[in-house]
């Protein structure tokens, strides 16, 4: 799975976790977590 924000391959089991929609979102730091957060729709399709 890749991180929305950065692009980076992401673990499914990683700790840095959103969900939008009803779909979940897996990020690579807390940092892209928290530009996701800020403006979601911004970074989905």
């Amino acid at each position: 799975m890749k991180d929305p924000i950065c692009g980076m391959e992401v673990d499914k089991s990683s700790r840095f976790m959103s969900e939008y929609h009803n779909k979940r979102y897996l990020f690579c730091s807390v940092s892209c977590k928290e530009t996701f957060d800020k403006n979601p729709q911004k970074f989905v399709k």
